[in-house]
């Protein structure tokens, strides 16, 4: 089997597709961070 310079499809999309999804993703952890953790909800309400 042939050795790829990339890892996975994901490092070769476009950048506007590649940011687009990991501001999405992004935005997911935060809002569980905020709902799970009391330090981070605090943090991010001070911010």
């Amino acid at each position: 089997m042939a050795q790829s310079e990339f890892f996975d499809t994901l490092e070769t999309r476009p950048p506007e597709q590649r940011e687009r999804e990991q501001m999405g993703e992004m935005t997911t952890q935060v809002a569980l961070a905020q709902q799970h953790s009391t330090a981070i909800a605090e943090i991010l309400r001070a911010g």
